[in-house]
């Protein structure tokens, strides 16, 4: 027991410190409305990004704006509001198509981090696996390592 808790506190470690860094070197994957995320205020950041899909509509965008309706996903989420977050991932899931692939890594997280949130573990854990091989796959290692560390 000692040695797989030492295993997991230094993959715990490594995530955590390698996390700044990859951001960084992600920056061309990360986009705008990523700055926008305040964490103790999800409806907040839920209203934030609603405005924005409500513009990126005016433009034919199609990826990014799959990638904003799973943020919007996740701030319901942390809102306690499961199935709302899950007929949004309904949508997003529908349209996506096989070239958009941080828009599915983006939307197999936040399926997860749906299903965890909501007490469906068991649920979550192929979703989080699926998505940490598409990030290793797509070299969207922040991704990669978000999903690692779910």
């Amino acid at each position: 027991m000692f040695t797989k808790n030492i295993l997991f506190l230094s993959i715990l470690l490594t995530v955590v410190s390698c996390s700044s860094e990859l951001k960084k070197g992600s920056e061309n994957i990360m986009h705008d409305f990523d700055k926008l995320w305040d964490y103790n205020k999800p409806a907040e950041t839920e209203q934030k990004f609603r405005e924005i899909l409500g513009q990126s509509k005016r433009r034919d965008n199609s990826e990014y704006e799959l990638e904003l309706k799973t943020q919007i996903a996740r701030a319901l989420g942390l809102q306690q509001k499961y199935d709302e977050s899950h007929a949004l991932l309904d949508q997003v899931e529908i349209a996506l198509k096989p070239k958009y692939q941080l828009a599915r890594i983006r939307y197999l997280l936040e399926r997860g981090r749906t299903f965890n949130s909501s007490g469906k573990k068991e649920l979550s854990i192929p979703v989080f696996l699926e998505a940490w091989e598409l990030g290793l796959e797509a070299k969207a290692d922040f991704f990669a390592v978000d999903a690692a560390h779910m």
